[in-house]
């Protein structure tokens, strides 16, 4: 019966260990800020993915400076919350030059016959699975967002 102690005691720390919180993810203010304002380039769109990224959660920084493409996440969901600039969100609709980019990711040129929802800051959006979305900016506009994708 001398085992049961003893592979108690190799046992123990790890377990305490295991049972310990990870630490938070964590990225300051400034390192954040810097990373959106140091995107010159008007057909730049800047994606920062938060650390530790999981098979259901993925969280991203964003700042664009131009329109992007067509964005159809056949398995993801995506909840945004716009920190700065401006734009228009069209989500639905039909797609024009969709095509295969990743698996489950299609992207297009343009949609018509969607809904257009207009971002501002501290404007909250959230998007089916499935749904096309475009994000156009204003010439010479600016924007910079928040995403958290959650695995439908």
């Amino acid at each position: 019966m001398k085992i049961f102690p003893l592979a108690l005691v190799l046992l123990l720390p790890a377990a305490i260990a295991a049972a310990q919180p990870a630490a938070p993810d964590y990225i300051p203010g400034d390192q954040a800020d810097k990373t959106f304002h140091d995107t010159k380039s008007p057909v730049t769109a800047v994606t920062v993915a938060l650390p530790k990224p999981s098979q259901t959660l993925q969280e991203q920084l964003i700042v664009r400076n131009a329109s992007g493409q067509v964005e159809t996440h056949a398995n993801w969901i995506d909840h945004i919350v716009i920190l700065e600039g401006e734009g228009t969100m069209t989500v639905g609709g039909k797609v024009s030059g969709d095509k295969e980019s990743a698996p489950g990711e299609r992207r297009g040129e343009s949609s018509t016959g969607g809904k257009p929802y207009r971002l501002t800051p501290h404007t909250v959006l959230h998007i089916a699975a499935g749904t096309p979305h475009w994000l156009t900016l204003p010439p010479g506009g600016h924007i910079a967002y928040v995403v958290f994708k959650e695995k439908n």
